[in-house]
């Protein structure tokens, strides 16, 4: 069955984005830029409602993802989804 590692929940009013009207036969388009991932398998559940208003439809586990295991932080080591779940860039600073 596995874990919920990650959940986002898109709201379209916060994003100044508009969809007037879903109903009836059509594509909905999701473009995500950045989804920096570790090696591993992953499932993705789609759902569409409006808010205050049951769900349209819930699709559960509707795309599985698989991403090698590979080394992100140039360290030699391959990172896996056992270690995290996203490798976000980052830098170190120190000061004294």
């Amino acid at each position: 069955m596995g874990r919920r590692n990650l959940q986002n929940h898109h709201i379209v009013r916060n994003t100044g984005d508009s969809l007037d009207q879903v109903e009836g036969p059509g594509t909905l388009e999701l473009e995500v830029n950045d989804l920096p991932l570790l090696g591993g398998n992953y499932y993705l559940d789609l759902a569409l409602a409006r808010e205050g208003i049951s769900y349209h439809f819930v699709l559960e586990r509707a795309i599985h993802l698989e991403f090698t295991p590979t080394d992100v932080y140039g360290s030699g080591q391959a990172e896996s989804s056992r270690n995290g779940f996203l490798a976000v860039s980052h830098a170190w600073r120190h000061q004294r």
